[in-house]
């Protein structure tokens, strides 16, 4: 199966959230449910406005584990789609928690498949774009909180451009909602994108 790329950081492939101790999938999962809200970053690369993200467990056959579906919307709740995304979180024996990312080969097709879960029960392998293993972003909570990190080595290939990436993510659950950060670079170590430009991009649950 083809990967796509949804990638992450100069700064980030140490691959810090190794370290801490292990956490429940069923608990990381339970943090990341609802509407969020990030205010705007600067840059070329990062969103006109506010960046508004919609969470929602939902049921997929196809996949592992539990479900979250992710949407994000530029500017407010019926601003663009700008992402759409599935993150699974399994349990790996003696390993604790661990999300794997999936994309869709047709975004369009799956904007509100979220509110009728007839759809997203029909969702299959084929409809998906999966991340390669070496993706899976292990959970860990350090100083007291859920932290997940891509390990270094995580090589993608676009499934627009075929150019092959290295992807780096950092998600962190803070008291508000979680902080997010990625970004990708080519082997010659050329960064192709880094969201938010600076720092991190901070959900506030609303």
């Amino acid at each position: 199966m083809r990967t796509v790329a949804l990638v992450s950081a100069a700064w980030l492939w140490s691959g810090a959230a190794v370290a801490g101790s292990v956490l429940e999938a069923e608990t990381v999962a339970s943090r990341f449910s609802g509407g969020f809200v990030a205010d705007p970053a600067a840059g070329p690369e990062a969103p006109s406005g506010r960046l508004h993200a919609l969470m929602v467990p939902v049921t997929v056959p196809a996949l592992p584990g539990r479900t979250i579906y992710l949407q994000w919307r530029d500017g407010g709740p019926d601003g663009k789609v700008t992402r759409q995304r599935l993150w699974s979180f399994v349990e790996v024996p003696g390993g604790g928690a661990r999300m794997k990312f999936f994309g869709f080969r047709s975004p369009a097709d799956w904007v509100d498949a979220q509110l009728r879960p007839d759809r997203m029960a029909m969702l299959t392998l084929e409809d998906l774009v999966a991340y390669p293993e070496q993706c899976d972003l292990p959970w860990r909570e350090i100083d007291g909180a859920p932290e997940a990190a891509i390990p270094a080595g995580c090589r993608i290939v676009t499934q627009r451009t075929q150019r092959t990436m290295e992807l780096s993510a950092v998600i962190r659950v803070t008291p508000e909602g979680f902080a997010y950060r990625e970004a990708g670079r080519l082997d010659d170590g050329t960064v192709v994108f880094q969201l938010p430009p600076d720092g991190d991009y901070l959900f506030r649950r609303q």
